[in-house]
């Protein structure tokens, strides 16, 4: 009769050390718990999305009315305001999903090598939020309008107060 000698080699410690990321994963953007814009009122998840895809924004009278105040007569027929897409979320992914795939698998060595997966994760958390946030001053975007310009000093679209590329962030997600 052989005798069968079980040697591990570390592989139960491998196993637990991977299982360690079963379910999770990193999410990252602009979340709605992101807070306000200055008035209190306007969600910054709500710009976000509307800088995204872009939107038709209806001209109320009282719209109409600053828009007049502030040096942008529009013309008595005009009933919407059109803000094109700036797709920043969609520029980063397109930009660096294979970056983040290559840390992922770097990562999960690390993690083989003793980091914990919550450790792994936060910091391919914090390197995709900074790739979102870098698309604000290097993506191609949709060029601000005359009007937009004269009034931030600036032809460069998505910065204006910064909320909205401060307000990027990632969280780990749980099963």
């Amino acid at each position: 009769m052989t005798k069968v000698i079980d040697v591990d080699l570390g592989y139960k410690e491998i196993i637990g050390d991977l299982e360690q990321l079963d379910g999770k994963s990193v999410e990252a953007g602009v979340f709605a718990n992101a807070g306000t814009e200055k008035d209190g009122k306007t969600k910054v998840a709500d710009v976000a999305y509307w800088n995204e895809y872009g939107v038709d924004i209806p001209v109320t009278p009282r719209m109409r009315g600053y828009l007049h105040t502030i040096g942008i007569h529009l013309s008595p027929n005009k009933t919407t305001i059109h803000i094109p897409a700036r797709p920043f979320m969609h520029q980063a992914a397109d930009a660096n999903m294979d970056k983040w795939g290559d840390t992922a698998e770097r990562l999960v060595t690390l993690i083989l090598n003793g980091m914990s997966a919550e450790q792994a994760l936060e910091l391919l958390g914090t390197q995709a939020k900074g790739d979102i946030q870098a698309i604000f001053t290097r993506g191609d975007f949709a060029p601000n309008s005359p009007a937009t310009i004269a009034r931030k000093k600036s032809s460069r679209p998505l910065i204006d107060t910064g909320r909205l590329r401060n307000s990027v962030d990632f969280r780990i997600k749980r099963g």
